[in-house]
């Protein structure tokens, strides 16, 4: 059974594997680290930042990354990574060992109903260990197990274990002779009919939307040309990783004259929550969304779309509007949806707050590396950097876990990029709640020298304090807020971490955010701001 597993992964090209720790999963782990040829095996004990360590590392890759789990509630703490990787579509392979069936309910330890247990969010394997045609029965849903992932969704492979646990083979056995089963892939190129180009030509007031997105340097250059001719405003967030974004944008207040005829939405998750509103708000006469799976559910997040194209490469769709022979849209509308200009952060200032210090981070990162990563928590965290002009960031891939927005798991996500991607320079930044919550993400053994962790500390989710009507519960600050007085400097020297304290002296800021963006550093580094 392990055999047939190890086996097709290979052939599928699933090299890295998160592993915690346990027995009833010991036989698999044993398995995956005996054929070092084959994978690359990266041990996290926390299973619930190990799912975000490979939700990390399959950002750097952009191809699967597996998680291996012990049997019980072990399978569990990887649920909030499942529910990450399937609204951002990342495709993480949950691979849990099993009671056998008949002792599931039985009193016996470690066993709960294991096989579905992510609902919805997962498509779930249950591998039989017996019967006349197990192995191909076995064979058969583990290829099509590892080509459910090429939709871009989590799959889970159960994987039943009796005892004797821990007969180990000699590592030539864990690779056999295995089926691969190739499954059609479809044509990516939509070709674009007369009546979807008539409806881009004959519009006015054209508007391209783009969400989260990995980096494209092709994409980045058709909507470039695009912007440039006039053609449309294009809406594109820090997220994007798009060199021309208009993120300030979304802060302007937009009249019923600058309603959009014509959408194109791209990518994941976006932001601009007013931006969603306005859109949601007007009917607007052509809305299209293109989305890279079809097997997904339909997409309506503005609740006028009038065409889903369905391919993996947007950049096609683009392209094709691009060449077409169009107007430039109405001036009026493109000088409104571009005339606010994005502030710069003030130099001189003796004081600073989180704000400002995630914004200077920003500034100097892009300064100092061409090739750097800037993976943002949520909630404060990805507010600020989204306000930020986009030339701090143009030359950095930034990353954030936007598909359920949670707080747990930011940085362990920035922990698996930055193990697979060791000649860039990594900036974390996170608030404090995240930064506690998920502070197992550095417990191990094989922390990158290129990670760097900037955290806000402000004493509590200072968010809160910004939504209206919350200030009338005396209770916001204790327990909605969860405010306290914890600081990060013994975790971070127990985890080998080089670490640097400030508070919101603006000059002594700047020195501390000097010296963590050092790229000298043979160690993590670690900047707590105290707020």
């Amino acid at each position: 059974m392990i055999a047939q597993l190890l086996t097709l992964m290979k052939c599928y090209g699933i090299r890295h594997v998160v592993v915690c720790p346990g027995s009833r999963n010991a036989l698999i782990v044993h398995a995956f680290a005996s054929r070092p040829d084959c994978f690359c095996v990266h041990s996290v004990t926390d299973e619930r930042s190990a799912g975000f360590v490979a939700i990390g590392m399959a950002d750097a890759l952009q191809q699967s990354v597996a998680v291996c789990v012990t049997s019980g509630s072990a399978v569990l703490n990887v649920a909030p990574a499942v529910s990450e990787a399937y609204y951002r579509r990342v495709p993480l392979l949950v691979i849990s060992a099993d009671r056998p069936a008949q002792w599931i309910g039985q009193m016996d330890g470690q066993t709960l109903p294991q096989h579905g247990c992510f609902g919805t969010l997962a498509r779930s394997y249950q591998l039989p260990n017996d019967g006349s045609d197990a192995n191909w029965w076995r064979n058969r849903l583990i290829n099509e197990a590892l080509n459910a992932l090429r939709c871009c969704r989590p799959v889970h492979i159960n994987v039943p274990l009796a005892e004797p646990l821990f007969n180990f083979p000699s590592s030539d056995s864990y690779i056999n002779d295995a089926e691969r089963v190739v499954k059609f892939q479809r044509n990516d190129y939509v070709l674009l009919t007369e009546e979807a180009k008539n409806e881009w030509v004959n519009a006015r007031r054209r508007m391209i939307v783009v969400g989260q997105h990995y980096p494209s340097e092709r994409l980045n250059t058709l909507l470039r040309a695009i912007k440039q001719s006039r053609l449309a405003v294009v809406m594109a967030e820090t997220l994007s990783n798009l060199q021309y974004a208009s993120v300030s944008n979304c802060y302007a207040t937009y009249t019923t004259d600058d309603i959009p005829d014509f959408v194109l939405y791209l990518g994941g998750h976006i932001i601009m929550k007013q931006l969603k509103k306005y859109l949601r708000t007007y009917c607007v006469a052509n809305i299209w969304r293109v989305e890279n799976s079809d097997e997904t559910t339909f997409i309506d997040t503005f609740q006028h779309t009038t065409r889903v194209l369905y391919t993996n490469d947007d950049c096609s769709i683009v392209s094709q509007l691009l060449d077409l022979q169009s107007k430039e849209s109405e001036s009026h509308f493109v000088d409104n949806w571009t005339r606010q200009v994005p502030q710069e952060i003030e130099t001189e200032v003796q004081n600073v707050d989180a704000e400002y210090v995630a914004k200077y981070a920003l500034k100097q990162l892009a300064n100092r590396a061409e090739h750097s990563a800037v993976v943002l928590a949520n909630s404060s965290t990805v507010r600020y950097a989204q306000s930020v002009c986009a030339d701090y960031v143009s030359k950095c891939t930034v990353l954030c876990n936007r598909g359920v927005n949670g707080i747990e798991g930011s940085l362990s996500a920035a922990v698996g990029y930055a193990m697979l991607k060791k000649d860039e320079l990594v900036l974390c930044i996170i608030g404090d709640l995240s930064f506690f919550y998920d502070h197992n993400a550095l417990w191990n053994n094989h922390l990158p020298s290129n990670l760097r962790v900037l955290l806000l500390n402000d004493g509590g989710g200072k968010i809160f304090s910004h939504l209206p009507g919350l200030e009338q519960s005396p209770y916001r600050d204790s327990l909605i807020s969860a405010q306290h007085n914890y600081q990060s400097e013994g975790w971070a020297n127990d985890c080998n971490i080089k670490y640097y304290k400030s508070d919101s002296d603006a000059h002594k800021c700047k020195q501390a955010v000097d010296l963590l963006l050092n790229g000298n550093s043979d160690r993590p580094v670690l900047l707590e701001v105290v707020l």
